[in-house]
């Protein structure tokens, strides 16, 4: 039988209690960290802006076709107001949002301003 004093007592030990804290500190530090990445994204900062005719247009986000090099998808805000990724394509000048159909440039509009900013 197994003498109860010569057991030693590790429920109170204060060397079992900062490894527990470590461990603890260490996964909250670790779930903070994956987590700050999808925020940082949500709340992204426009990368360039401009006011035409009293509207504010922002270039939020843009990534350029690998296939073509004068195509962009782009994610551009009007007054504050994203407006879903688009298509540009620069060289037929014409733009494909959600509903797939091909739309003419706008004189006015991100289209023709997109294609002067990265096709450089």
């Amino acid at each position: 039988m197994v003498n109860p004093s010569s057991r030693p007592n590790l429920s109170h030990s204060p060397a079992r209690l900062s490894r527990v804290q470590a461990i603890a500190l260490g996964c909250l530090s670790a779930l903070m960290l994956m987590l700050a990445g999808p925020i940082q994204g949500a709340i992204a900062a426009p990368l360039t802006c401009r006011t035409v005719e009293g509207h504010r247009q922002c270039l939020v986000d843009v990534q350029r076709s690998a296939k073509n090099h004068r195509e962009y998808r782009a994610i551009v805000s009007i007054d504050g107001i994203e407006q879903g990724r688009t298509l540009y394509d620069c060289q037929r000048r014409i733009r494909i949002g959600r509903d797939r159909r091909p739309q003419p440039f706008q004189a006015q509009g991100p289209g023709p301003w997109i294609c002067t900013l990265l096709d450089r």
